[in-house]
């Protein structure tokens, strides 16, 4: 478990780094790492203290669905990967809120998602409109 912890640690500083360096080398060898080194460390830990984790195979599926999607938005010049690995995004999220709406479905968590991913997608939908105006 230590060993996979670190590894998740040093992945995830190596990327960062290459964000910040500008370094798309890097960037695109350590992105497809992140998520299956972070699932991986989840589960490590999860067993390590004893924590059942109820239907693994929902956090297995996402966690495809979230690496292809990483894979695929890798090309940046190719517009069919870039809509490819955004559909894999989408469909990762919506098995997600399919599986916890069916299973334990909780109108204040709802809520507080709603307006968490409203912040973001507000400003996103600024800077595309004002690029666009300015354009």
């Amino acid at each position: 478990m230590i060993v996979l912890a670190i590894s998740t640690v040093i992945a995830v500083a190596v990327h960062l780094w290459s964000k910040l360096a500008f370094n798309d080398g890097v960037a695109n060898m350590t992105k497809p790492l992140l998520m299956p080194l972070l699932y991986s460390t989840m589960f490590a830990v999860a067993e390590r203290l004893g924590i059942a984790i109820e239907d693994p195979w929902v956090i297995v599926v996402v966690a495809v669905l979230y690496t292809l999607g990483d894979i695929l938005l890798i090309p940046k010049d190719r517009p069919v990967f870039f809509m490819s690995g955004a559909l894999s995004f989408i469909a990762g999220h919506m098995f997600f809120a399919a599986y916890f709406m069916l299973e334990s479905f909780s109108l204040v968590f709802f809520l507080i998602g709603i307006a968490a991913a409203a912040v973001p997608f507000a400003s996103y939908m600024h800077k595309v409109l004002r690029k666009e105006r300015d354009s």
